[in-house]
């Protein structure tokens, strides 16, 4: 994926944060597992931000990192995965124990669709539905 892509996603999910009053801090290194810390006034986030793509009626995001064809998920290393979806203009957050190792697949719903139990919906992941309960 282009440099561009990554930075416009990563200044998008910023941008959230700052809009509802988080302080965000950029770590000076890039041998981070995170790419943002956010600061909710009591607790330091460590954030991990993603591009998600619309594909056949899903909101699908990475949630590991790979390096020469070996993935590495988040757990334990990151609190929140932050996914920008330009297509959309939205963010999503989720926590790396609540979604699948590799790539999150959340449905879009059609207007009059009703929520199936099991499934994971995009609007459940929204930013402005979650960041409130992210601390």
């Amino acid at each position: 994926m282009p440099v561009r892509v990554g930075d416009v996603s990563t200044h998008a999910i910023i941008t959230e944060f700052l809009k509802l009053g988080y302080v965000v801090s950029i770590p000076t290194s890039n041998d981070c597992r995170y790419d943002i810390i956010v600061d909710d006034g009591d607790i330091l986030h460590k954030v991990q931000c993603k591009t998600a793509q619309v594909v056949r009626g899903y909101i699908n995001f990475p949630t590991s990192s790979s390096n020469r064809s070996k993935k590495r998920d988040y757990r334990d290393q990151v609190d929140l995965i932050a996914a920008y979806c330009e297509r959309l203009n939205e963010v999503y957050i989720c926590r790396p124990e609540e979604v699948p190792k590799t790539e999150v697949r959340l449905k879009l719903l059609e207007t009059d669709e009703e929520q199936v139990e099991g499934k994971r919906y995009a609007v459940n992941f929204l930013f402005e539905n979650t960041v409130m309960n992210a601390g």
